[in-house]
């Protein structure tokens, strides 16, 4: 049986993907494999009774728009699925923003500081290393393994030369909710797209996090004081039931965008075939299974060219 080793610089909690909101729901225009296979994957802990330890609940979503909007392609495949016009929100007790449509449907939520936990656990189960170094060139690994998957993120700038790649800086801040809000978590998101910011509400099991930013080539891990007040006010407006919330953190995050997703087996690396994985962008947890699944073929196939499976 083949085994396999994660080697990296750092290790959970001290990455990118440890700070995420892990929000997964259908966020592409188009119909889209890799999403529709991650949410077929997490139905399936569901079903399985694995969710709650893998930290992966379903909860009911907001999200708002600024305009009247058609149903989406993806309306059959969500729970629960409406959309509600600005009175009918209302009339719900939704925010009294300025929007003019709101989908409402139960959508997932991916808790990092479970999920990588549980994921390790099982990697681990099944016989998989760790190993924390960091890899200067793809060529050195030749030595030691027969074939790579290089899933380095904003790494690949420097470790495959892609200069495509480049960071989104995100910031996001933690709270401790009101009993009310708790008791009956709700994720809310309104995303004008347009200009460097969004607000959106996740709740995970002991915070909620607010956020957020996106800034195109800000490299700054460094929270900033007034993007936190900022945040904090903008949810707050977006959900008045935030109203007392402490904030207990923030954290700032660097998104390895991409023009798009790199998914391929590169085989022109001297003796070292290379599956490539990076460029995920915001979307890292909406793709990770679709994304794994694919990777899981082109190494299969590799590996079976060599002689190895």
């Amino acid at each position: 049986r083949q085994s396999g080793t994660v080697i990296a610089g750092r290790f959970h909690p001290n990455i990118t993907s440890n700070g995420a909101g892990g929000l997964v729901y259908p966020d592409s225009a188009a119909e889209d494999d890799r999403l529709l296979a991650t949410m077929e994957y997490l139905r399936g802990l569901r079903s399985s009774g694995l969710a709650d330890e893998a930290g992966v609940s379903l909860v009911p979503n907001f999200q708002y728009f600024l305009t009247p909007q058609e149903r989406p392609w993806w309306a059959e495949i969500v729970p629960e699925f409406e959309i509600l016009t600005r009175a009918e929100a209302l009339r719900r007790g939704l925010s009294p923003g300025a929007y003019e449509a709101v989908f409402s449907f139960k959508a997932y939520v991916m808790e990092p500081k479970k999920y990588l936990p549980w994921l390790t656990s099982k990697f681990q189960r099944l016989g998989g290393n760790f190993e924390q170094r960091r890899v200067a060139t793809l060529q050195e690994l030749q030595v030691d393994y027969q074939l790579a998957v290089n899933c380095t993120g904003l790494g690949a700038r420097d470790l495959a030369g892609d200069r495509d790649l480049h960071p989104v800086r995100g910031q996001i801040v933690a709270v401790r909710v009101p009993l009310s809000f708790r008791e009956h978590p709700e994720v809310h998101t309104w995303d004008p797209e347009e200009g460097d910011r969004l607000t959106y509400i996740i709740p995970h099991s002991e915070v909620t996090l607010l956020g957020g930013t996106r800034n195109h080539g800000d490299w700054s891990q460094v929270p900033d004081p007034q993007m936190t007040d900022h945040i904090y006010k903008e949810c707050l407006r977006l959900v008045p039931a935030l109203e007392g919330s402490e904030i207990v953190d923030t954290w700032a995050c660097l998104r390895p965008v991409r023009s798009a997703v790199r998914l391929e087996l590169e085989s022109a690396l001297s003796c070292l075939p290379v599956v490539h994985c990076y460029g995920h962008g915001g979307r890292g947890y909406i793709l990770h299974w679709g994304c794994a699944l694919e990777v899981q073929k082109l190494v299969e196939t590799c590996l079976k060219e060599k002689g190895l499976l």
